[in-house]
């Protein structure tokens, strides 16, 4: 070998010890992997398998975009000239913190499921971009009250957060009961009292109750409140009250008295505040009856009774002090007068609760 003459054995000869040309000083054909670089030919050769290096297995200098990582000096290479998606052009792996929108981010660092999700205003595709869970026309927004939960999709009861006069007001955001399954849904829970015993005491507990009002909160329905959960929400958005009894903590509400009042429920009776012993409150429709009458509020915790009446205090939604079979609580039972006042035997049956709802 290197006699210049190619003999048996020998895949070249060419009579010199140079190994950058075609033929190495082992009589060996120049090939890429041999550790030799051949010049004009080969960029580089290191003689391994390995691509994650400076040379790769194709005696190609490693470079961004070629496809493969260079351990230790780039932070990814997918091979493409795409410059917003994991990877970006020179070879820098998208983060949430980059400031760029890159990605599946759905805005700047944020959305797409692996960053924090977008706050609202910002772009979204689905409600998971969105801090508030709702992506709405392309923006994420935090829905007002649990009308606009219901109106940007949410269909099941339970606990939303709500921001009731918008982003960077004066209310910061809150969480809410919502009953989306009664009456169209979109209610927001204010009011929830699970039974009492029928006494006296009971009687005062619910007039305190019905007579005080308190920041809005989760008013669930096993819970029993302490006062009308009403304050902080902007009351001029609703426009529909319901008191409402239900047979358990389960079911829906099976019988209420609605109202609506055009304009707003701002300084509604047994929402926005107490109006009095029996104050006036206009007409009220009993369901499932559908029966529309002139309604009260009740008297004091004596006689005749806490909550909502009509013609001589016949109550149908509170307590009274008639010692019938069904004369303590009243379940809008509107065609029954003294003494068995507004009841049906559902209101017999232990679990029953009354609520407040508006919309």
């Amino acid at each position: 070998c290197g006699n210049g003459i190619v003999e048996e054995d020998e895949e070249c000869d060419d009579g010199n010890a140079d190994n950058t040309d075609a033929c190495t000083d082992t009589c060996l054909v120049a090939a890429c992997g041999d550790g030799y670089v051949q010049e004009g030919v080969e960029e580089c050769d290191d003689a391994n398998d390995v691509d994650s290096d400076a040379c790769l297995v194709t005696c190609v200098l490693a470079s961004c975009g070629d496809g493969y990582l260079y351990e230790e000096v780039e932070g990814c290479d997918d091979g493409n000239d795409v410059d917003d998606d994991d990877c970006s052009n020179s070879c820098v792996a998208a983060t949430c913190d980059d400031g760029v929108k890159n990605a599946a981010e759905s805005d700047i660092d944020c959305g797409g499921g692996s960053c924090e999700p977008c706050a609202d205003a910002l772009a979204c595709e689905v409600g998971e971009d969105c801090g508030s869970g709702f992506c709405v026309e392309g923006a994420c927004q935090t829905p007002r009250h649990c009308r606009d939960a219901f109106d940007f999709g949410a269909a099941e009861d339970g606990v939303y957060t709500v921001d009731p006069d918008g982003p960077d007001d004066q209310y910061a955001p809150i969480s809410v009961f919502c009953e989306m399954t009664f009456d169209g849904g979109g209610w927001t829970a204010i009011y929830n009292m699970m039974e009492k015993p029928g006494n006296n005491t009971a009687a005062a507990e619910m007039y305190a109750s019905i007579t005080s009002y308190a920041a809005a909160q989760e008013v669930l329905p096993d819970s029993t409140s302490d006062s009308i959960y009403s304050q902080g929400l902007d009351l001029t958005d609703f426009s529909e009250v319901v008191w409402g009894w239900a047979p358990s903590s389960d079911d829906d509400v099976s019988r209420w008295g609605h109202k609506t009042v055009n304009g707003g429920l701002v300084n509604a009776c047994y929402v926005d505040t107490y109006c009095g012993n029996y104050a006036d409150l206009g007409n009220i429709t009993a369901y499932p009856e559908n029966l529309t009458k002139a309604y009260r509020t009740g008297s004091n915790p004596n006689y005749p009774h806490v909550g909502l009446g009509f013609l001589g205090q016949v109550i149908t939604w509170g307590y009274d002090l008639n010692v019938t079979q069904y004369g303590h609580w009243g379940n809008w039972f509107t065609d029954k007068g003294c003494c068995t006042t507004g009841n049906e035997v559902g209101v017999d049956t232990p679990g029953w609760r009354y609520t407040i709802y508006i919309r």
